[in-house]
């Protein structure tokens, strides 16, 4: 089951990058009722172990990307500051800063190999 689950959420993943690609965009509307910020590499691969701060008006949390790259916020919908923290060796850091649409959304960032 964990498996199944696990592809279900890479294709899920993937069609969404295809879909914020397309849109030249780094946000999609999701119905998860969390913000989700997706760190992939240039080639499409997950990056596990990424640090990525999410931030409010009021404070800062910090969240560290899984095993599918994925990083996940459970706040109250509005608007925050996504940055990376710290990226795993071999990358390099990103200095992205990108600001959350008012909904739910996954935030996808693209590290490039040091």
């Amino acid at each position: 089951m964990k498996k199944l689950t696990a592809m279900i959420l890479a294709l899920v993943m993937i069609f969404a990058l295809a879909a914020a690609a397309s849109a030249d965009d780094t946000q999609v509307p999701n119905n998860a009722g969390k913000y989700r910020v997706i760190v992939t590499d240039e080639n499409g691969n997950t990056v596990k172990g990424a640090m990525v701060q999410f931030c409010s008006d009021v404070a800062c949390m910090m969240g560290k990307t899984d095993a599918n790259g994925v990083a996940e916020f459970a706040e109250e919908e509005g608007v925050y500051t996504i940055h990376m923290l710290k990226v795993p060796e071999g990358y390099e850091k990103s200095g992205v800063e990108i600001i959350t649409n008012t909904s739910y959304s996954d935030i996808f960032i693209v590290l490039k190999a040091a």
